[in-house]
């Protein structure tokens, strides 16, 4: 397990890797009061946990624990259902990454271009790489 907190794959990480690669299929906003967009973060959540559920099966205790981390932060509050650890992760990108335009607004935005966010997709470690690509690929179809 990697104990170098640069190496981890934080939430940010994550939640970046993300923006790029929902970029890369030409997606500019995901919306917070969107029914398709909650049913895909249910499946996106069941599908990190199928991960961290084969990445202990396999030994792979880093990616296990990243893993477990994310979804601590944004699996959805026990109490309401909601989905508030992940907005807020992707809130927390502001300025680089995301916007939201104001409070009111129903969208975060994404902000890059696909050319630039494609090339970070690619730098992912091959794990990631395939994690974030099969969660930008649920979301994709609700945005």
């Amino acid at each position: 397990m990697a104990t170098n907190p640069a190496q981890r794959f934080t939430v940010g990480r994550y939640c970046e890797a993300l923006i790029c690669a929902l970029l890369v299929r030409r997606k500019s906003h995901l919306r917070f009061d969107d029914a398709k967009t909650t049913r895909a973060l249910g499946d996106l959540i069941d599908q990190l946990r199928a991960e961290a559920r084969e990445a202990e099966r396999v030994g792979d205790a880093g990616l296990t624990y990243d893993l477990f981390v994310l979804l601590n932060q944004i699996s959805p509050n026990p109490n309401t259902g909601a989905y508030d650890g992940f907005w807020s992760a992707l809130r927390d990108l502001q300025p680089a990454y995301a916007e939201v335009r104001n409070p009111y607004y129903l969208a975060l935005e994404f902000k890059g271009t696909p050319s630039i966010a494609e090339t970070a997709v690619k730098e992912l470690p091959e794990r990631w790489k395939k994690i974030v690509t099969q969660s930008a690929e649920m979301l994709s179809k609700a945005a």
